[in-house]
C-alpha cells in the first residue's frame, strides 16, 4: 500500500518502456520493487523540480494532448514530496499500473483501503475514489467503513447531500455521518449540538458546510423526514444570490421562509432579484424585492423587469430608476419593448440627454409615435455624428424627421455622408444646401460619385461646375 496515490499521463509500454508524456523522460524498471520508477536529478528537488502527479481529470487532459495513457502512481516511500489537494511533486515516484475504464472501481477501492489503513491520500483523488463507488453500495459491507473514513476526511457538501438523498431508510446513514463528524469534537460542533442546531446528523453536517449549492439541492430533493430548518437557515446565511433565488423558485412551501426573500434582497444582486420577480410565486414575492432592484440602478435588469414582470410586481419606480441610469442602450430598449402603460416620458427625456447618437437614431427609427419626442431629433442633431444623421434622414418616418437633422449634417462637412444623403434621402428632405456643402469640401472622389449616382434633378449647376473642376483629379 502507498500513500498519496495519484495519476500521471505516460507514453510507451508498461512496465519497462514508459516515458513521461510531456517531458519524454524515461522511467527505469526497478527490479527490487518490480515496478517502473522515476527519480529527479540529484539536488534539483529543492529548486522546484521533481515528478508531478495529479487527479484523473487533469491526467486525462495531458493524455489527450500527448497521445498518452493514464497511470496510477505514488511517491516513492522515504523520499520527499510536496502534496496539495489536487496532486503532488515528489523527489521520486513509482508507477503501479494503467488506469482503464474497467479497472477504475478496483483502483478506487485501493485508494479507499489505503486511506482506511492510515495512509494519507490526495484530497481530490480520495473524492474521485468515493465517486466511483456505486451509490447503493455506500452503506453496504465492505464499502461502509471505507466510505465512512473518506467522509471523515473529506467532510464536503456533495457527499453529505448524496448521503441524505441515498439514505436507505434506516439509521445507518445518520449514524455513519454522526460518527465521522463527531469523532473529533470541536467547540463549534458542541455549540451547534447544545443550541439545538443539531437536528439530524446528515442535515446538521450539510448545514455546517455552508455550501449553497448543496443546501439548495437538499431543500429541493430531500424527503421531508430528512429536511430540517437548519438547512434553510444555513442557506440564508450564505447570502448566495443564485441559490437563494433558486430556493424561492423551486422549494416546496413548507421549506421556503420569508428570511430567504429578505436575504436575497440584502445581496443587492440585480440579476437574481430580477429573476425572483419574474419567476417566484406571488405568495413569495414582496415589495422589498422590487425596491431592491430599483436600488441596484442596474439598467439591464431594470429594463428586463419592465418587460417581463407582471402588473402586480412592476412599479413606476423601476421606470424612474431606469431613466436615472442614463444608459442609452437600455433606455432605447425600454422604449422599443415595454408595454404602453409602463413607459414614462422621463425615459425619452433621459435618452435625449445621453447624446448617444446610435441609440438616438434607433429610437427615431423604431419608437412609436406616442414615445418619440422632438427632443430626440434635436439631441441627435447636436451630436454632429455624420453617419447617424445621414441614417436618420434615410430611415426615419416623416413624423420623426426634423430639418435640424439636415442642417446638422451640412455642418459636419463630411463628404461621404453628404454624398450618401444626396443619393439616398427622399426628395422632401434633400436641399440644395447639401450640394453646396459637398462642393465646399473639395473632395474630388465624392463630388464625382455624386455626379454619377445622384438623381438627375439633384445635379445642379453648382455640382456641374464642381464636376468640371474635379473630373480630371478623380
Amino acid at each position: 500500500m502507498f500513500a498519496y496515490l495519484a495519476f500521471k499521463a505516460l507514453t510507451g509500454r508498461y512496465p519497462d518502456a514508459l516515458k513521461s508524456a510531456h517531458q519524454k523522460t524515461p522511467w527505469k524498471f526497478d527490479s527490487t520493487l518490480g515496478l517502473p520508477c522515476l527519480k529527479a536529478a540529484k539536488g534539483t528537488f529543492r529548486e522546484g523540480h521533481g515528478v508531478y502527479a495529479t487527479t484523473v481529470e487533469e491526467a486525462q487532459k495531458y493524455a489527450e494532448d500527448y497521445q498518452a495513457a493514464v497511470y496510477l502512481v505514488a511517491p516513492l516511500p522515504r523520499k520527499r514530496a510536496v502534496v496539495g489537494e489536487a496532486g503532488w511533486r515528489a523527489e521520486a515516484a513509482v508507477c503501479l499500473g494503467p488506469l482503464t475504464k474497467e479497472n477504475a472501481p478496483q483502483i478506487a477501492r485501493l485508494v479507499l483501503i489505503a486511506h482506511s489503513q492510515g495512509l494519507p491520500q490526495v484530497k481530490d483523488v480520495l473524492h474521485w475514489a468515493v465517486e466511483q463507488v456505486c451509490l447503493e453500495a455506500w452503506w453496504a459491507t465492505p464499502y461502509r467503513d471505507l466510505v465512512l473514513r473518506a467522509l471523515d476526511e473529506l467532510r464536503d457538501a456533495p457527499f453529505l447531500y448524496i448521503a441524505g438523498t441515498a439514505d436507505p431508510g434506516d439509521e445507518r446513514v445518520s449514524n455513519a455521518v454522526h460518527e465521522a463528524f463527531w469523532k473529533r469534537p470541536t467547540i463549534e460542533s458542541a455549540w451547534c449540538y447544545w443550541s439545538g442546531y443539531y437536528c439530524s446528523n446528515v442535515a446538521w453536517a450539510l448545514a455546517l458546510t455552508g455550501d449553497a449549492k448543496y443546501l439548495y439541492l437538499a431543500g429541493r430533493n430531500w424527503r421531508d423526514e430528512y429536511f430540517y430548518k437548519s438547512i434553510s437557515k444555513a442557506l440564508v446565511e450564505t447570502r448566495n444570490a443564485m441559490y437563494l433565488y433558486l430556493a424561492g423558485r423551486d422549494w416546496p412551501d413548507k421549506r421556503f421562509t420569508p428570511e430567504i426573500a429578505q436575504a436575497l434582497v440584502e445581496t443587492g444582486d440585480a440579476e437574481h432579484i430580477y429573476l425572483a420577480g419574474r419567476d417566484w410565486p406571488d405568495e413569495r414575492f414582496t415589495p422589498e424585492i422590487a425596491q431592491a432592484l430599483v436600488e441596484t440602478r442596474d439598467a439591464m435588469y431594470l429594463c428586463l423587469a419592465g418587460n417581463d414582470w407582471s402588473e402586480k410586481r412592476f412599479t413606476l419606480k423601476i421606470a424612474q430608476a431606469l431613466a436615472e441610469t442614463k444608459d442609452a442602450d437600455y433606455l432605447y430598449e425600454a422604449g422599443q419593448v415595454w408595454p404602453e402603460e409602463r413607459f414614462m416620458p422621463e425615459i425619452a427625456q433621459a435618452l435625449a440627454e445621453t447624446r448617444d447618437a446610435w441609440d438616438l437614431y434607433l429610437a427615431g427609427r423604431d419608437w412609436s409615435e406616442k414615445r418619440f419626442t422632438p427632443q430626440i431629433a434635436q439631441a441627435l442633431a447636436e451630436t454632429g455624428d455624420a453617419e447617424r444623421l445621414y441614417l436618420a434622414g434615410k430611415d426615419w418616418a416623416d413624423r420623426h424627421f426634423s430639418p435640424a437633422i439636415a442642417e446638422a449634417l451640412i455642418k459636419t462637412g463630411n463628404a461621404k455622408y453628404l454624398y450618401l444623403a444626396g443619393r439616398d434621402w427622399p426628395g422632401r428632405r434633400f436641399c440644395e444646401s447639401i450640394t453646396q456643402a459637398l462642393v465646399e469640401t473639395g473632395d474630388a472622389e465624392h463630388i464625382c460619385l455624386a455626379g454619377r449616382d445622384w438623381p438627375a434633378e439633384r445635379v445642379s449647376d453648382v455640382l456641374k461646375a464642381a464636376l468640371r473642376k474635379y473630373s480630371n483629379a478623380y
